[in-house]
């Protein structure tokens, strides 16, 4: 691996290791979500991420829902309706964790899951 290659693997380790993790049975989707409070770790636009077969995809926070680099393998147009409407649902909690004004303790006991 070359030394660019560790760095972005280091880097998207590190920001990985400061977002909370959600799995199923907390969200009623069929894979895991991660969400960032850090307001260091800011990007352009307010994001969670999905991890499909050892790749991280992100999708949008705010409106629209839309997956922000292409939609990931593996997930249906059913997948990508829930996980919309999971954010649908949980978006003001989920913008008040990614703005830093709560901690992950908040946005457990905020989260709601989708039937």
């Amino acid at each position: 691996m070359s030394l660019p290659e560790k760095l972005v693997h280091s880097l998207l380790d590190d920001e990985l290791f400061e977002m909370a993790n959600f799995n199923p049975q907390r969200t009623g989707l069929r894979f895991t979500v991660w969400f960032s409070g850090d307001p260091v770790q800011k990007h352009h636009r307010p994001r969670g991420k999905i991890r499909i077969e050892g790749e991280y995809y992100s999708f949008s926070l705010d409106e629209p829902f839309e997956w922000l680099a292409g939609q990931p393998p593996d997930i249906t147009s059913t997948d990508t309706k829930e996980l919309a409407e999971f954010v649908r649902l949980n978006r003001s909690v989920l913008m008040t964790y990614w703005n830093g004004d709560i901690d992950t303790a908040d946005l457990v006991a905020g989260l709601r899951k989708i039937d």
